[in-house]
């Protein structure tokens, strides 16, 4: 017989609660260079090991900078590449990627085109206002780059030539763009490309898809490390660790002062000249005077750069992938690297100011040291990034699955336990913390009570100096001596 529903009656209802918010990701790259192949209107472009091959020319930096990344013995999943603009860009009209097999436009009668203007030129029917551009002969196109030669033939043509300096071309990510090259700055005219008043429409995603692009992108003119880093943030901010190419010995203390100054940020800077290293009291050699700026957050690596292609690669691509903490950033096995052919008074000097080096000892390479700027080792950076993201995203899942945290013992116990968990994981796990008798692991929360009116009005826990952990030190140099003895 039939079954009636209970619900009709009871309805009962269960939510699975399974948000978890995830610490940051810091195996994630970002090198900034000034490369056509990654467009300024994207600002960055995400890569990985299996598809560098293909989106980047053979050779380029971009590509050469992959190997060397992708050569280590730990891979990152991932790379960033972030556009620095050092030269004025001409503004662009930027489209989707177009089909490009030839016996779609081949087919193409007479009246196939689209519309056309640029600000301030007459192209026919009064300057700015859009004409229509067609009479392509197509038939005779063997490959894509035939189509767009013979479109820009015609293009140029136009009212004798009044767009003789605009041309289509394919950039680097792939996309149709079209613009002056000799128009730049931010006050180049702008492009309008759009479906023709009349005839067929090559502009939709059959044809050129340029109704799918961004559209207008204005030009740029120059900008500074500074303003392209920051550009680059933010559109995408979830990088860790910053290396940049053809920097000034101004540009590196720039960025090094950025970075710096970021949240939970690191970079790793290069520099291939050891007269830009040598002088610790030097205050326009990037190394010598980020040394004295004590920052925390650079990695400092001196290597002239003849027989290793971006040291900075490697440096960062054979740590960043570790987990965090887990490695010294010293003393591990370097590839497509080797010595930087130093003598022991260059090494000294270098030394000093905790600027790193390759060293190579029965046919394997290593940086000796792995320390920053400031002297820290970078394995402490790192792992105290990892420790203070760990306690900020569990606390903030523990939060949105609370009824409510209030100045009470429960909620300081929870915290007491995100703290404890994440500090057993520093020390059992990671490495980079330890605890013995004479330098215990202490976590001591204050009582609730203790918190005076103001402050439960206030809304805000000043928790301070509530836990105490103890780094271990690695060991770089030693000396071992006994006594054998009859």
């Amino acid at each position: 017989m039939a079954q009636d529903s209970l619900f009709e009656h009871i309805d009962v209802r269960s939510l699975l609660e399974t948000a978890v918010i995830p610490s940051e990701d810091r195996s994630l790259n970002l090198h900034i260079l000034d490369d056509a192949q990654i467009p300024a209107y994207m600002r960055r472009r995400i890569t990985t090991k299996a598809g560098y091959t293909s989106e980047y020319t053979s050779a380029t930096a971009p590509y050469t900078y992959c190997q060397s990344f992708w050569m280590q013995k730990r891979q990152a999943a991932r790379l960033m590449f972030g556009r620095w603009v050092k030269a004025a860009i001409a503004g662009q009209f930027v489209g989707a990627e177009p089909i490009k097999e030839v016996s779609a436009y081949s087919v193409l009668g007479a009246t196939a085109g689209f519309g056309f203007a640029v600000d301030g030129i007459d192209g026919g029917s009064g300057s700015g206002v859009p004409v229509d551009v067609n009479s392509f002969n197509l038939s005779a196109a063997s490959d894509f780059g035939d189509v767009l030669a013979e479109i820009n033939s015609v293009l140029q043509a136009v009212n004798s030539g009044a767009f003789a300096a605009y041309e289509f071309t394919m950039d680097g990510a792939g996309n149709l763009v079209c613009c002056d090259a000799t128009d730049t700055g931010s006050s180049s005219a702008e492009v309008t490309v759009q479906a023709p008043a009349s005839g067929v429409d090559i502009t939709t995603a059959s044809y050129l898809n340029t109704v799918n692009g961004i559209g207008w992108f204005d030009g740029m003119d120059a900008e500074t490390i500074d303003e392209a880093y920051l550009a680059i943030k933010e559109v995408d901010n979830s990088y860790y660790c910053v290396t940049a190419a053809g920097l000034s010995q101004a540009d590196k203390i720039a960025l090094s002062t950025t970075v710096n100054a970021d949240l939970m940020k690191v970079c790793c800077l290069w520099e291939d000249t050891y007269t830009n290293c040598n002088d610790p009291n030097s205050t326009t050699q990037a190394f010598p005077v980020i040394r004295k700026l004590n920052h925390g957050r650079t990695f400092m690596v001196y290597d002239p750069g003849t027989l290793v292609s971006h040291p900075d690669a490697v440096i960062v691509g054979a740590h960043i992938s570790a987990q965090e903490g887990s490695i010294d950033w010293a003393n591990q096995q370097l590839f497509n690297a080797t010595s930087s052919h130093l003598g022991t008074t260059k090494k000294s000097v270098l030394d000093g100011m905790k600027i790193n080096y390759f060293e190579t000892n029965s046919n394997i390479t290593t940086n000796p040291y792995g320390m920053t700027a400031s002297g820290d080792e970078m394995r402490w950076v790192v792992g105290n990034d990892w420790f203070v993201g760990k306690v900020q995203s569990d606390t903030f899942t523990s939060k949105i699955k609370s009824k409510s945290w209030g100045l009470n013992s429960a909620t300081f116990g929870t915290l007491t336990g995100i703290i404890r968990a994440a500090g057993r994981e520093a020390i059992d796990v990671r490495g980079f913390c330890v605890e013995t008798a004479a330098r215990p692991f202490t976590i001591n929360m204050p009582d609730p009570d203790s918190f005076d009116h103001a402050a439960r009005a206030s809304h805000d826990a000043q928790l301070l100096e509530v836990y105490s952990l103890y780094l271990d030190s690695a060991i770089y140099d030693m000396k071992i001596t006994g006594t054998m003895s009859l």
